[in-house]
């Protein structure tokens, strides 16, 4: 049997379109370089708990036995194996994870060039596809911190994207395999293929046997690695179990209000960009109902639409019903810069007069760029690495709780392998030989001197994160909760009343210096006669 997938190995550098890959690649970097200051990103909250799993596989502890990280590997495995390659360059940990993050953001540019052009069929009409997502500077700041894996994700979903149109079936399957391998829930873009397939080519059997034959190889890699390291039960219990117990028990954020609010002035784009992109689906839908014999270009067809149009709606269902952050929008991006492209190229076409089409490149241009131009931080890193530094030198072995940034920019293991120790790791602690009492022993025999625990009832939020609060999480809002295991640490270890307080000046989101808030942490030290037993 001859897979229609490997007739011909499409790789890049033997395409025409080489050239072009490079140039957004370059600009992407150039771009994120020059405006979104990536070495001085500070690495905070889910940025370092995703940066600290990738510097478990560089010192090559096994991922699921370490840590209690919820997510397929694949993502932390590659940049763990950048960072043993930075070693040769002297690079340490931190600096070598923003490299790569800067480079998959420039590979990124250079795969929507490719998917856009593949399309379109059209010079002017791709280079609108690349600005516009280079226009998207959220996904710039994340990739000045980290190659974390749902920006991995976007790579394959382009890339996913671009086989799908060109109807090469196997490597379809194994980009959105490598897509669900760095995030599980990803797999939900090979659903959309399933679906659409038997619309899109009439050999369906060899189609969809070359698909599967993709997303097996795909799967291999992660396969072998849980099985060398061990990994089977804690990923199970951490990726799958956990999600159940305490996701699928209550529905997140709604995408939609971090879409209406555009976070208005800062990063209204990041809204607007939306909006274009579900115009331009409307437009195309129209267009080729009213016409079935038209295409809107020549690749561009109705099977594309159908397809574009599914993998849309499967993940804006997903987003619904358990969307967590903007970033949780990342695998929509693809659909959204190809609808938006449309839709503008659309209203372009409609200006016959050449002063007018000018002006609105312009606009068009300014809008794109505005937030690359007026994007400023609220802190930088050696601020925050200062910060740790100085509680290093004052408590030489400090056992935090909700601050995993402590041991990440230190780049040293965390002391047990639970992360946070927050509520909802309750249920993995209990699940160990001895529960929470057998941690309290080992800090114990381990001469922790104290324990810092974040407060949140006494953070203070800037203006702009105080509306953006009201405006998005208000309604979801938990409470906070202190873990039964961190209540049992403290209560029993430490006098229970705080010696110190540590404010740290942070930011709420990327989103620039105007949302910040001074996240106040809670010093308890271990009592005397406890530590000398």
């Amino acid at each position: 049997m001859t897979f229609s997938g490997i007739k011909k190995i499409p790789l890049i550098i033997y395409d025409k379109t080489n050239i072009g890959f490079v140039f957004w690649f370059l600009i992407g970097i150039l771009i994120t370089i020059i405006f979104y200051q990536p070495f001085e990103q500070p690495v905070i909250s889910d940025r370092a708990y995703l940066l600290y799993m990738s510097q478990v596989v560089f010192r090559g502890d096994p991922l699921y036995n370490s840590t209690t990280f919820g997510y397929t590997p694949l993502a932390s495995i590659l940049v763990g194996g950048f960072m043993k390659l930075g070693t040769l360059f002297s690079l340490n940990t931190i600096e070598s994870a923003r490299i790569s993050g800067i480079l998959l953001y420039g590979g990124i540019c250079g795969s929507v060039f490719i998917m856009s052009k593949t399309l379109f069929n059209d010079r002017r009409t791709t280079y609108i596809a690349c600005i516009l997502f280079c226009g998207l500077g959220y996904i710039q700041i994340l990739s000045g911190i980290h190659a974390e894996a749902k920006l991995w994700v976007l790579l394959f979903s382009v890339l996913g994207i671009y086989f799908f149109n060109k109807e090469k079936w196997l490597w379809t399957g194994l980009i959105f395999s490598l897509a669900a391998m760095s995030w599980h829930v990803a797999v939900v873009s090979l659903f959309a293929c399933a679906m659409v397939l038997p619309f899109r080519t009439k050999k369906f059997l060899p189609a969809f046997t070359s698909l599967m034959t993709g997303v097996f190889i795909g799967v291999l890699p992660v396969l072998l690695y849980l099985l060398f390291t061990d990994g089977w039960i804690d990923f199970w219990n951490q990726a799958i179990i956990r999600k159940l117990k305490i996701e699928g028990a209550s529905v997140g954020e709604s995408p939609f209000l971090w879409i209406k609010s555009g976070i208005y002035p800062h990063f209204i784009l990041e809204s607007l960009h939306f909006i274009f992109g579900f115009l331009g689906g409307i437009i195309a839908v129209y267009v080729l109902l009213r016409n079935r014999k038209a295409q809107i270009n020549d690749p561009f067809s109705k099977r594309t639409v159908l397809f574009l149009l599914c993998y849309s709606v499967l993940w804006a269902i997903f987003n619904s019903l358990d969307f967590q952050t903007n970033i949780d929008l990342l695998p929509l991006i693809p659909p959204v810069i190809i609808f938006g492209t449309y839709f503008i190229k659309y209203v372009l076409d409609k200006i016959h007069q050449k002063g007018i089409i000018i002006v609105v490149s312009i606009i068009f241009i300014t809008y794109n760029f505005f937030d690359a131009i007026t994007y400023e931080l609220p802190f930088v890193y050696k601020e925050q690495l200062a910060v740790i530094r100085e509680l290093k030198e004052k408590y030489d072995r400090l056992f935090v709780i909700d601050f995993e940034e402590y041991y990440v920019l230190q780049e040293t293991p965390m002391p047990t392998k639970f992360m946070r120790y927050t509520w909802y790791e309750d249920h993995l602690i209990d699940r160990t030989e001895n529960g929470c009492v057998g941690i309290g022993d080992f800090l114990i025999e381990e001469q922790f001197s104290a324990v810092i625990e974040f407060n949140p009832e006494k953070r203070v939020r800037s203006k702009a994160a105080t509306q953006l609060v009201e405006k998005i999480q208000k309604p979801f809002e938990i409470p906070y909760i202190r873990s039964n295991c961190a209540s049992y640490l403290i209560e029993n270890f430490t006098s229970s009343i705080p010696k110190d307080t540590i404010k740290i000046k942070n930011q709420t989101v990327l989103l620039g210096s105007a949302f910040y808030l001074y996240r106040e942490y809670s010093l308890y030290e271990f009592q005397s006669s406890i530590l000398h037993e």
